[in-house]
């Protein structure tokens, strides 16, 4: 049977029978059962004054228990059951207490019945820095001055012989209040209460590690955002508080434009860390009464309290896009990246939480889809379009299958000979409910359901198609540009399935030129490589779409097999004769003439756009100026009526 024991010890009594009886070295084996060694003992029980009772007993390691330190008995059944023997007092001068005392991992101290200071152990100076000169002092002063109350109640129980269990602050040596859990045990002699020992066990542990749980429950582990979590709950009381004080309140989502990009060219790694770069220069225009929270992936909330009018609060939404104006710079490479955001107003477009985050997350969405950096409150007519969102993909599931896509083809022009020398193919989507879709419609929701490799494979099998149709017409033709989604290109039969498709409809492989984001290629330099080397191989021709809009592949540029360099329309849009817009584009031309790489410029509207790209050396110009996109029979009428001008 087991039983659990108080032990209660000093010379007078325990250790004279122990002597007594041949048992001293016993004491040792105690000592060591303390310090959770296990050890075989005799242990001593005096049953009456007269008779002495030995045990042969094994000591288990102790428990600490509230401060106590309890050891587990184990006898054999065949011994007579203990009646409870009177406990004896705690040893203050035996040698085997003082090494507990001196030794012991918890701060202990005697206290006289006047509460002052008798003894401490080494323990109190190792964690809160007090020494031997606090004896003789009082030792509430100690205690943090909120718990003093509670303290000397505990200590008033104690001296009427009852023992304490407690929790308090002590101060260390700078006033720094450190949290402890008491026992308090009453000293005895003679059937009196002298004194006490307090036990301490330090909390400290305990209360990071409760921090550390908070932490992570309610904090976002790589930004040290807080997470959705903590932003419901926070959201919940300033709701609550703008109702009282008759206030407004915005509810921001934002989103970062193109971030699956970047984070798929570089790397989750290195995307983690322009996520933190994307926080900080938000945080930099953040005021006090603005609350920013991650609310998953690359989305992020902002609460901001106290609106008075939307001028301001847009003030703010402008200075937060304004921001990224300049680029974020990790590792000498620049990454220049936008935001929009979805704004609800309370009490406006809601009252309730939830419904404050639907309609932010919903105008997040039709914010998105009017295009990168772009910002929109909540409306009532957003809800349509969110139902329109889900039907699309119904629609888009169905749409290859069906015959829906089309092409629509726009002119590339030379340069110095002003006739067209190739043109792009751009998909679009003959909706049968809602008529013809550009890319922006659908091309994002197809990469986000898996449906993007197909469609891309479908655009060369029908651009294939179209130029035989065009050589067998006897119209002119020349090398179409497709665009080649980056999920499309990294996969590992990407080259394969081109081969496959070029030789099945018997196209000379000159004629396709593939069009591969700059953004593309940096998520595995090495492979893109092999790839392009592999493409240049098969007589396909690579172009590095949308070059220099922030992803920077200048280190590498040499190393890919690259053909054309095609200048994204964001420099030409705003490009003068001496302007920064100039100076990119310039530098992007001279960099293809140095690496062999013909220029085409994209988004070519007026005669200045053009002469202008003229004098810096530019191949050839895609844009309005000369055509928009054209259907395919369109296309061949306007091929025709430049070869037989009226």
């Amino acid at each position: 049977m087991h039983t659990l024991v108080h032990i209660y010890t000093n010379e007078n009594d325990f250790y004279r029978f122990l002597d007594k009886h041949g048992l001293e070295n016993d004491a040792d084996l105690w000592v060591q059962a303390v310090f959770n060694q296990e050890s075989n003992v005799r242990a001593v029980v005096r049953k009456t004054l007269s008779k002495v009772k030995y045990i042969e007993t094994k000591v288990g390691f102790p428990f600490l228990v509230k401060g106590h330190a309890l050891l587990v008995f184990t006898r054999r059944m065949k011994e007579q059951r203990l009646s409870s023997g009177k406990a004896f007092d705690v040893p203050v001068r035996s040698t085997h207490y003082q090494t507990l005392f001196r030794h012991s991992p918890s701060i202990l101290s005697t206290l006289d019945i006047n509460g002052r200071i008798t003894d401490i152990n080494a323990a109190v100076q190792e964690q809160i820095g007090l020494t031997k000169s606090v004896i003789g002092k009082s030792g509430i002063d100690y205690v943090r001055p909120k718990d003093r109350r509670k303290s000397y109640v505990h200590f008033l129980r104690v001296l009427k012989g009852e023992a304490q269990n407690f929790t308090v602050d002590v101060l260390n040596l700078t006033g720094q209040p450190l949290p402890y859990q008491f026992t308090f045990i009453p000293l005895r002699a003679n059937d009196m209460v002298t004194g006490l020992h307090v036990v301490g066990v330090s909390l400290f542990a305990l209360k990071e590690a409760e921090n550390k749980i908070m932490q992570l429950e309610y904090h976002d582990s790589l930004t040290g955002l807080s997470n959705r979590m903590l932003f419901e709950k926070s959201l919940n009381a300033l709701t609550a508080r703008a109702e009282q004080k008759h206030e407004k309140l915005a509810v921001i989502f934002l989103d970062i434009d193109r971030f699956k990009t970047v984070n798929d060219a570089v790397g989750h790694s290195i995307g983690d860390q322009i996520l933190k770069l994307v926080v900080d220069r938000i945080q930099s225009q953040l005021h006090p009464s603005q609350f920013m929270a991650r609310f998953s992936g690359d989305k992020f909330s902002i609460v901001v309290t106290g609106v008075k009018t939307r001028a301001s609060l847009e003030r703010f939404i402008h200075n937060i896009q304004s921001s990224f104006a300049e680029p974020l710079v990790y590792h000498n490479h620049e990454y220049f990246l936008s935001v929009s955001m979805g704004v609800s107003l309370y009490p406006e477009h809601g009252r309730t939480i939830d419904t404050l985050m639907k309609h932010a997350d919903t105008a997040l969405y039709s914010a998105q889809i009017q295009g990168d950096n772009s910002y929109l409150y909540y409306s009532e007519e957003m809800n349509h379009s969110l139902i329109d969102r889900f039907e699309l993909e119904g629609y888009l599931r169905k749409a290859l299958s069906k015959n829906e896509f089309i092409l629509y083809y726009q002119p590339q022009v030379g340069m110095e000979s002003g006739q067209v020398i190739g043109c792009e193919a751009l998909i679009r989507w003959n909706h049968p409910k809602f008529g013809i879709l550009s890319p922006a419609h659908f091309i994002p929701l197809a990469e986000e359901i898996g449906l993007i490799e197909e469609m891309g494979l479908w655009v060369l099998r029908t651009v294939c198609k179209q130029i035989n149709q065009w050589i067998d017409k006897e119209i002119q033709y020349f090398p179409i540009a497709i665009n080649v989604s980056a999920k499309q290109f990294l996969k590992s039969d990407f080259v394969e399935k081109i081969r496959d498709i070029i030789e099945a409809e018997a196209i000379d492989p000159h004629f396709i030129h593939l069009e591969i984001t700059e953004s593309a290629t940096l998520r595995d330099i090495q492979y893109s490589i092999k790839l392009m080397n592999e493409l240049k191989k098969l007589g396909v021709r690579v172009s590095l779409d949308d070059f220099g809009t922030g992803y920077s592949a200048l280190s590498y540029l040499k190393d890919f097999a690259i053909d054309i360099l095609k200048i994204d329309r964001s420099f030409i849009k705003d490009i003068k004769s001496r302007n920064q817009e100039s100076a990119i584009v310039q530098a992007i031309i001279a960099m293809g003439q140095g690496l062999s790489m013909k220029t085409i410029a994209e988004g070519v509207e007026t005669e200045e756009q053009l002469q202008l790209l003229k004098s810096f050396g530019c191949h050839a110009v895609q844009g309005y100026f000369y055509s928009r996109p054209l259907p395919e029979k369109e296309f061949e009428t306007y091929i025709l009526s430049l070869k037989n001008p009226a």
